[in-house]
């Protein structure tokens, strides 16, 4: 038994590990930031909010993703990236227009 956990953390370890930081903030044309913004991952079930500062910071495999930024009254903006390596985005969103 005491093996069988051995190996299950250690298989653990290797994963987490493994996993790679995206990170970044949000901001709006204006380069004010925009906090508790949504952040999706598409090929995913994760996503995050940005905290007060508009900063947020996901872990991932090594992958590509189609990564989702949203906020209210804005325009969500898509961006597709590769991550190899620890990665920082900074995404800039332009005010949604409405129109009646």
């Amino acid at each position: 038994m005491r093996l069988f956990v051995f190996f299950l953390v250690f298989n653990l370890m290797t994963f987490v590990s493994s996993a790679q930081s995206l990170s970044g903030t949000v901001k709006n044309e204006r380069g004010e930031l925009l906090p508790f913004s949504s952040i999706i991952i598409k090929e995913t079930s994760q996503g995050v909010t940005a905290n007060n500062n508009a900063h947020f910071k996901l872990n991932l495999p090594k992958a590509t993703y189609t990564v989702i930024c949203q906020h209210i009254g804005y325009e969500q903006q898509v961006k597709k990236i590769m991550l190899e390596d620890d990665l920082k985005v900074e995404f800039i969103l332009s005010e949604q227009k409405l129109m009646m």
